[in-house]
């Protein structure tokens, strides 16, 4: 069953927006992840997708703009995976963040400390190659 949706911007570096997330935060305080989030009811992923990003970092997307990549499993959750490098407004970030940093994205893996998966990244580092 959907149940959120993860986000990875990618810039013209080729670099990708992780956040820390805020020590308030319920799950995985002060630990660095990706934007997105849980749906909200009868929600599409890329839906989902588009107001995650614009709650957590002010940056506009386009529906069109989003690139679905992997579907992420972890127990009975199902988070739906998308690539964007077009976007608009200036990177703000809400309370649930603290910080803010651009990582080369082969070495993304070393530096997410939220739950993924090797496939996650083999299929991340496919598309983002094919940019």
């Amino acid at each position: 069953m959907f149940y959120a949706s993860l986000v990875i911007i990618v810039n013209e570096e080729g670099s990708v927006l992780s956040l820390k997330r805020s020590g308030e935060t319920k799950s995985y305080p002060l630990k660095w992840g990706l934007p997105g989030g849980k749906r909200e009811l009868l929600e599409m992923p890329e839906d989902c997708a588009i107001r995650e990003i614009k709650e957590e970092t002010a940056l506009t997307v386009k529906e069109e703009d989003l690139g679905y990549f992997y579907l992420l499993t972890k127990g009975t959750k199902d988070f739906y995976c998308f690539i964007v490098t077009q976007w608009s407004g200036d990177l703000t970030l809400n309370e649930e963040h603290e910080e803010s940093q651009w990582v080369p994205y082969r070495e993304l893996k070393e530096w997410l400390q939220v739950p993924t998966d090797d496939a996650f990244f083999i299929a991340m580092e496919a598309k983002i190659d094919k940019l």
